[in-house]
């Protein structure tokens, strides 16, 4: 298999479900499937995954994680898949249909361990005038990335990729190690440094990543 899309959610049921509809558009030459890591629901999560199992386009797994936290879901995922890259998005976003095909010509052309891209926003009202949509600091706290238009290497002027866009080879996690789910958002804390921990481990360890803003 070439790519699992791993994709931890938590009670988002619905908004789920169109981020699902989105991944079934994604064309791609690559062999691939899908994992959804439900991160402890409550709501009808699991009913929407089973709703679309039978009529999507690659096999769509379902794995219940009850220990709540973002990072140990996703370790758990990353432990149920020998893909050889793992795509990551989240529960509430929408993926382009070339993002998998876009993701695999860049592990070719930069042969990088992981690559990111843009994450914009789909405002369903305007945006507040004292939130700054310009300043990057902002667009980090709101879960936004541009950092315009060429490839550019993280850690060198820019810092790491979001977790709703980015995708890693597999046998990078051998190498570096799992997420520190300690560091993780999980309800209820303000913890939220586990990508920018792993990000600064792999580093550390040669580990290379590119922004590829297509």
């Amino acid at each position: 298999m070439d790519f699992t899309v791993l994709i931890v959610t938590h009670n988002r049921a619905d908004s789920l479900g169109l981020t699902l509809e989105s991944v079934a558009r994604c064309v791609t030459s690559a062999t691939w499937n899908v994992l959804v890591v439900d991160n402890g629901s409550t709501d009808h999560t699991r009913t929407v995954v089973a709703h679309l199992t039978p009529t999507f386009p690659v096999p769509l797994r379902y794995l219940f994680e009850p220990e709540l936290g973002k990072y140990g879901a996703l370790n758990a995922g990353l432990r149920h898949t020998d893909a050889t890259y793992i795509a990551a998005t989240d529960d509430d976003a929408i993926v382009t249909p070339e993002w998998l095909e876009t993701a695999r010509a860049a592990f070719a052309r930069f042969g990088a361990d992981f690559v990111g891209g843009r994450v914009l926003a789909q405002w369903s009202a305007t945006p507040p005038a004292w939130l700054d949509v310009t300043n990057p600091a902002v667009l980090k706290v709101i879960a936004l990335q541009d950092h315009g238009n060429r490839c550019r290497e993280y850690g060198k002027g820019i810092s790491w990729p979001l977790g709703v866009n980015v995708a890693y080879r597999r046998d990078v996690f051998d190498r570096v190690g799992a997420f520190d789910a300690s560091l993780g958002r999980k309800a209820g804390t303000l913890r939220n440094q586990a990508q920018r921990e792993w990000h600064l481990r792999a580093r550390a360890a040669g580990a290379t990543g590119m922004y590829v803003p297509e």
